[in-house]
């Protein structure tokens, strides 16, 4: 009963993708495109890219019915021969039936499992057919002509979508403060989370992260950007561990290498849904995260970028190494970062005047609030602390 339901969805969704493609009120034209599509799935290829690459093919002179007139007689009349004209280029559908918008802050690849999971293709058939490429990290190696193809046939800008991946050339284009955080550790280099590549043995593959809440919540289920960075630890919205394996089984995150289209992100080894992972609560460390955040946050706005060097290698020193499983990965460093030690595990910066904001930031005072009286010391010449009884200021703040 289960197959022959799974078969009557697979027969919907290729009618679906026949009406929108070659639409047409003939019963018999509808028939006939209906069971190409069938015969293109049944022996293992993508029906829609069949069928956009091999019109000619399958329709033989009968594609020609389907060409506009042509505008302008190319050949003359003569004695020995009638007036004629060219035929123009057969006719492709540029834009994709299904095409969701890539979200805020989404990643790259998890775009491209939904576009997958839309169209009804299994993402590891998508991935190879569709793009035309099996990378290590598609977040970070997809090219630039490959996000063009995709740009024509979804109708999004390419830099919207580049603004997805991972790659230091590309230029973000989502929310200025966490393109400004982000866009800086992309440009250091050492805090992309990466595992072993296994049978890749010089490589280093994707390693993502991933929040059961967030993937239960969410109304349409994405995979955020910041998830890909190895100082993201803690989910702020939830105050839970983030994970980066699956919990049943323990094999990485791989969104590409899933065999079916759910709308419900799973594992591509053992089936089980990300979003029934285990919540591991972690309040505690969730305003630590933020802390750091927002220090991250001013190291990326308001320290030039040569004097940043200090912090991002002071950073670097406190990490430890990732243990294997499926707990999310160094989650031990955090209790450590003591915001009365901040210039022990953060750096002293070389200019005196950003330790006073980073040392705010660092008892969990607002980045806004910080800022805004950074900004306005400029005419007072003097800082003061933006805590309610010192020197009359009075501000919204949270400590510990």
């Amino acid at each position: 009963m289960g197959a022959e339901a799974s078969r009557r969805s697979d027969i919907l969704g290729l009618e679906q993708n026949a009406a929108a493609w070659l639409p047409t009120h003939d019963p018999e034209a509808k028939l006939q495109i209906l069971t190409y599509l069938t015969r293109a799935a049944a022996s293992g290829l993508d029906p829609i890219a069949a069928l956009q690459g091999n019109l000619v093919a399958w329709f033989g002179q009968m594609a020609g019915a389907t060409l506009p007139p042509a505008q302008h007689a190319v050949l003359g009349a003569d004695s020995r021969r009638l007036a004629s004209e060219r035929l123009g280029a057969l006719h492709q559908p540029s834009l994709w039936p299904y095409r969701p918008k890539r979200l805020p802050g989404e990643l790259f690849s998890s775009w491209l499992w939904r576009l997958s999971v839309a169209s009804r293709v299994a993402p590891e058939k998508f991935v190879r057919n569709v793009p035309g490429l099996r990378l290590t990290d598609i977040d970070r190696d997809i090219a630039r002509a490959t996000l063009d193809r995709l740009s024509q046939r979804t109708g999004q800008p390419t830099k919207h979508l580049a603004a997805g991946a991972i790659n230091p050339a590309f230029e973000a284009e989502d929310d200025a403060h966490s393109a400004a955080v982000e866009s800086m550790l992309l440009q250091d280099g050492r805090f992309l989370s990466l595992r072993n590549g296994g049978a890749y043995r010089n490589k280093r593959l994707c390693c993502l992260f991933y929040c059961p809440l967030c993937l239960r919540a969410d109304q349409t289920p994405y995979f955020r950007r910041h998830w890909r960075f190895n100082l993201s630890l803690v989910c702020t919205d939830h105050g839970c561990l983030l994970h980066n394996a699956c919990e049943n089984c323990a094999a990485p995150i791989d969104l590409m290498a899933q065999r079916r289209a759910t709308r419900q992100p799973h594992c591509a080894t053992c089936g089980e849904k990300f979003c029934n992972a285990k919540i591991v609560k972690a309040a505690n460390l969730k305003r630590q995260q933020e802390r750091v955040d927002a220090m991250l946050l001013y190291l990326g706005t308001c320290i030039p970028q040569a004097e940043r060097k200090v912090h991002i290698d002071t950073l670097l020193a406190i990490r430890r190494p990732m243990p294997g499983g499926v707990m999310p990965v160094k989650v031990r460093y955090i209790p450590e970062l003591k915001p009365r030690d901040f210039l022990k595990w953060f750096g002293e910066p070389l200019r005196h005047e950003h330790i006073r904001p980073l040392s705010w930031l660092a008892k969990g005072i607002s980045y806004d609030l910080v800022i805004k009286t950074r900004n306005a010391s400029v005419e007072d010449k003097g800082l003061r602390c933006p805590i309610r009884g010192e020197a009359g200021n009075v501000g919204t703040y949270w400590l510990a």
